[in-house]
């Protein structure tokens, strides 16, 4: 399946399976580009420990996809605080954060106070910036509501060191 997603020679993978309700998550990246040291995961998120083969610059990527019950996304949002305490360096958070920060992240308006507060501190706390997404804001869909819950937010200095990134919305046949 790796290799059908993504048909490049040097793929490395990693994958947290589901367990019940919880989904699972495939982490999978270009070792031609970028050295994975190590690897930490829970029930939620992976987090991958990398360093840029060219540049030398090494951060965490932590790919989430979060549940929906608000209980566990506490939980989820404490692992990853006392990972990101941990684990000094720069940051990248991706994923399915299954939460709005904003009233316009839903085409509703509709906003969960306690889950985008909740969310909101994470962020703060972790000092965690979001990157733009461009081509469309909602990336969930059912009938006719829409949300923004697919984020990714990194540290300060990944901003200065990939000033081009962004986050692209694929068509919601992909």
């Amino acid at each position: 399946m790796v290799f059908w997603l993504w048909n490049v020679s040097n793929v490395s993978w990693f994958g947290n399976e589901a367990e019940g309700t919880k989904g699972g998550i495939l982490a999978m990246w270009d070792n031609s580009k970028f050295a994975v040291s190590s690897m930490e995961y829970g029930h939620g998120w992976i987090g991958l420990f990398r360093q840029n083969v060219l540049t030398g610059f090494s951060w965490v990527v932590v790919g989430v996809y979060a549940p929906c019950n608000q209980a566990d996304k506490l939980l989820l949002w404490k692992d990853l605080h006392i990972l990101k305490a941990a684990f000094e360096c720069p940051w990248f958070l991706v994923g399915d954060i299954n939460e709005t920060l904003l009233r316009s992240d839903r085409s509703s308006d509709f906003i969960n106070r306690v889950g985008s507060t909740t969310f909101r501190l994470f962020i703060d706390d972790c000092n965690l910036i979001e990157y733009n997404m461009l081509e469309g804001l909602y990336t969930w869909f059912r009938g006719g509501s829409m949300s923004k819950l697919d984020r990714i937010f990194s540290s300060p200095c990944c901003h200065l060191q990939f000033p081009l990134l962004s986050l692209r919305r694929l068509s919601r046949g992909f």
